[in-house]
């Protein structure tokens, strides 16, 4: 793939580059982020060491022009560590503090389209609720991404960034080893 580079220090590193192709593409891990022109938007982010791993990334089939009142993506995740599970669901950031908000909350039941809990080894209260990863750390999951949470009222992801997010679940809360932030923008609202 042929790739004009543009480089822009920011923190510590930003390296930007444009391809022949068509949309964007998005990885960051732990301090570089580089951008290539893709079908697709992926985002990675990851602050493990070794660069022997994979690093765990995700595909949204549609990224921008979602419709603020509801839009079904697919969601195609590679890179993950099958022993940790993650949540994928929209939220303002992927660090799990008290300024990220989401999009609907974690899927306690299974019922909600609005998250999706991964994992092949839950805790046994939850068999059932999660959807095991591929034997390669990848899945393929459906999420229905909008801009209000309509219960919280909290987050209005068409007036603030918001992305499709993959950070790991309560069982390892501190772990950013997971985590993936792929920008969305909605449609403006009439």
């Amino acid at each position: 793939m042929s790739a004009t580079e543009l480089t822009t220090t920011l923190a510590p590193t930003t390296t930007f580059a444009a391809s022949t192709t068509s949309a964007v593409t998005t990885t960051i891990m732990t301090a570089t982020t580089v951008v290539l022109a893709t079908s697709t938007t992926v985002i990675s982010t990851s602050t493990t060491e070794s660069a022997s791993k994979p690093q765990p990334t995700l595909v949204v089939s549609q990224t921008s022009g979602l419709d603020p009142k509801g839009t079904l993506v697919t969601i195609s995740g590679t890179g993950f560590d099958i022993t940790k599970g993650v949540y994928v669901f929209v939220c303002n950031q992927v660090k799990w503090d008290a300024n990220r908000r989401c999009v609907g909350g974690v899927n306690l039941d299974g019922s909600s389209p609005l998250s999706q809990w991964i994992s092949s080894n839950p805790p046994a209260y939850a068999k059932g609720l999660t959807i095991p990863y591929m034997p390669n750390g990848s899945f393929v999951v459906p999420l229905l991404v909008r801009a209000v949470d309509e219960t919280t009222k909290l987050i209005d992801c068409s007036i603030e960034q918001c992305g499709v997010v993959a950070f790991a679940d309560h069982t390892r809360r501190d772990d950013r080893s997971q985590d993936v932030f792929v920008s969305i923008s909605f449609t403006p609202k009439p």
